[in-house]
């Protein structure tokens, strides 16, 4: 479904008046389905999904969150109910935090994990995500600020096949704290305990180590409020080791100089400072997604008010994301056979329209515009699912964007509310 109201929804699925349901018998056969429904439906559509390498070895997997504003509905489990926020007094809201893990390479949402905004746990989420990812194949997965932690890091390290970018904060991990302001790559051990005891032992010794006061090992009945508790999945005692990157990049808020630190444990004979650097940057390919699936999509509509039919929508948004991401890709590979048989084939190149315009010089890089991709395919598999599906990619590929490099727009960061039920658009 895209933005309009349901009735103009049905009637765009079921042209057909013969066929047309009413949205009571519409919203009736919804409630038959289940979440786990949409959440196996997502798992077995990846199975089949081209799996795309990194560097010819690795899959490259982002993990990320973002906010749905879904409609109001004060029995909902995901109510906001915040008095203030930036000082200013708001309404409660319906808000669901998604976290998501995606593969960058082939454009595939792969896993997600839903919770209500004001209770999110990204951390936990991102080893939920983890724990069901197939280990069959060397993987990198890259995260932003605010994942980092000992037992995030610990749990990476002892994954198969499993290889990690973190971007950690400067005033986090003590150890970071100490280094100089200069670029350096270096190798960081840290021993960590959750025993009271071996703590001052060892502090009693002069020996290095870091208390991790984790919730079910604690002795005290009570504690301060000002101790804070980290979850931790391992021995009393181990030593976590991880691989430091510190380089200097320029912050597009203040446009001066800032240092930027990654936690790795790639290995610094395969990737250097510079290609760390690569990798780390694309991970923006998850923040773009969010953007098509969103706004190109119509991922921001909804048409319930129960929870259960609001994730299952999310969900399907997912799916419907990669279908028609894995179709643009297909198209691009299509042109690509087209235009290296034409080459081949003498006839054809003296002749052939495709080898010109694959050998004309163009100012631009270009892209199927993703937002007729997703009018496109939706289509194309309700009037013409019987059509070569060539038909398709033709279709796709007549609708080509620019890529213009160093074009850079201000970002406008604002709470998006949802949009209601009786103004949607025709």
């Amino acid at each position: 479904m895209q933005g309009n109201s349901l009735n103009a929804e049905l009637q765009e699925a079921f042209p057909e008046l013969s066929e047309r349901i009413t949205t009571s018998a519409y919203v009736q056969a919804r409630d038959k389905l289940s979440l786990p429904v949409f959440e196996d439906l997502l798992s077995h559509y990846n199975q089949s999904a081209p799996k795309k390498l990194f560097n010819g070895k690795y899959r490259l997997y982002a993990i990320d969150g973002s906010d749905f504003t879904t409609p109001w509905n004060p029995q909902s489990a995901f109510v906001v109910d915040t008095n203030k926020r930036n000082g200013a007094f708001i309404k409660p809201f319906c808000q669901i935090h998604a976290n998501i893990m995606y593969d960058i390479a082939s454009r595939q949402y792969m896993d997600c994990v839903l919770q209500p905004r004001n209770s999110w746990d990204e951390r936990n989420a991102a080893l939920k995500m983890i724990s069901r990812l197939s280990k069959d194949n060397p993987f990198i997965i890259i995260m932003d600020r605010g994942y980092e932690s000992f037992n995030l890091i610990e749990t990476l390290n002892r994954t198969e096949n499993c290889h990690y970018v973190l971007r950690a904060r400067t005033n986090g991990i003590k150890e970071i704290n100490y280094l100089p302001d200069e670029e350096c790559d270096m190798e960081i051990a840290i021993p960590v305990t959750t025993s009271h005891t071996e703590y001052l032992n060892k502090r009693a010794n002069g020996e290095p180590v870091y208390k991790i006061n984790a919730p079910r090992r604690h002795i005290k009945e009570t504690r301060s409020p000002k101790t804070r508790t980290q979850r931790w999945d391992f021995e009393d005692a181990c030593t976590i080791t991880f691989r430091v990157v510190k380089f200097l990049i320029n912050d597009p808020d203040t446009g001066d100089d800032a240092w930027e630190i990654l936690i790795t444990n790639l290995s610094r004979f395969e990737f250097s400072i510079a290609q760390m650097k690569e990798i780390y940057h694309m991970r923006w390919g998850i923040e773009t997604s969010f953007r098509d699936m969103k706004y190109s999509l119509g991922g921001m509509h909804f048409h319930s008010k129960k929870d259960e039919a609001v994730q299952m929508e999310i969900y399907a948004h997912l799916i419907m994301f990669n279908a028609v991401a894995r179709n643009v890709i297909a198209a691009w590979e299509w042109e690509a056979a087209k235009a290296e048989t034409a080459k081949q084939s003498e006839e054809n190149a003296e002749n052939s329209t495709i080898k010109k315009d694959v050998e004309k010089d163009t100012k631009y890089l270009y892209a199927i515009d993703f937002k007729m991709a997703c009018l496109s395919t939706r289509s194309f598999f309700r009037l013409y699912r019987n059509e070569p599906i060539t038909k398709l990619y033709e279709e796709l590929l007549k609708y080509k964007q620019p890529i213009r490099q160093g074009r850079q727009d201000e970002r406008n960061i604002k709470t998006k509310s949802a949009v209601a039920f009786g103004y949607r658009v025709a």
